[in-house]
Formats: structure tokens, sequence, C-alpha cells
């Protein structure tokens, strides 16, 4: 995965969600001006879930993705009132990127183990991270609804 360049790297994100039964496209070529969003995608029929995705390139795994990455990102998602969102890299996290996601964020983070998965069809890990919250619908009734982590 090294050996692509950012576009090709780019379209191999969006063709393995397409993989995964996802509807996906890009918002057009890499390094352009996208506003911090490289892939569109929502699921299938009848719920719909609107999601995005950045796309970090790294021509070498020598340079990780900080967490400054991810805290921009967030900033992403809340401007554009998505439900899901994703950064995919062939390198990798650090460990500060790894624990904002997890800890202050509903970014799902995907390194280069995670495409070299998807590049064989192993979907298996793609299960979206959610957690359970209660909400107070009114007074007295509560109910269990999913979070996206």
């Amino acid at each position: 995965v090294y050996r692509l360049n950012a576009d090709e790297f780019e379209e191999l994100v969006c063709d393995r969600l397409v993989a995964m039964g996802l509807q996906a496209f890009r918002t057009g070529r890499a390094n352009q001006k996208d506003g911090g969003i490289d892939i569109f995608f929502w699921t299938p029929a009848p719920f719909r879930c609107l999601g995005v995705v950045q796309v970090k390139h790294r021509q070498s795994p020598d340079k990780p993705v900080g967490p400054d990455t991810v805290r921009d990102f967030v900033g992403v998602l809340a401007a554009n009132k998505v439900n899901l969102g994703m950064i995919v890299t062939n390198g990798e996290f650090t460990d500060d990127a790894k624990w904002f996601a997890r800890e202050k964020s509903s970014v799902q983070l995907r390194d280069a183990n995670a495409i070299k998965a998807w590049v064989v069809y192993d979907f298996s890990g793609e299960r979206w991270n959610t957690d359970v919250q209660t909400m107070e619908i009114c007074p007295g009734m509560s109910i269990n609804v999913p979070r996206f982590l």
C-alpha cells in the first residue's frame, strides 16, 4: 500500500467501503481542497446513516497520524452533521490519537492492518463500534439506544 500514490490509496479505500456493502463516492482528487472529507458513504436502506472518511496516505510507516488530525476531524463531523466518521491511513496512529478517538470522539480509526484485511475481503473487524446509552424520553420512561463510538 505504500507504493500507491495518494489518489490510488483513496480509490482503494472507497472501493473497499463499497465491497463492505456501503454506497460511497470520493469528493475529488487527493490533496485538493475538500473541507477534510475525502469520501462520503451511507448505509443501505431502510435505515440510512451518512458517514465521511478522511484518508491519510503515508509514503512510509515512519510518520504516524497524530491527535491533531483526529481533533480537526471531530470539527468536520460537527460542522457537517454526519452520523459516522472514519480516518483511514496506510500507516499507524499515535497512542494519543487512539486515546482521543476512543475517549473523546465518535471517530473510527483504521490503520494499515485494517487495510491489509480489507484487500483480501476480510471485513470481520468492521462492526461499527457502539456503546449503549440510556435516554430518558419522558418522565419515568427511559430507553437504551446505541451510540456510535
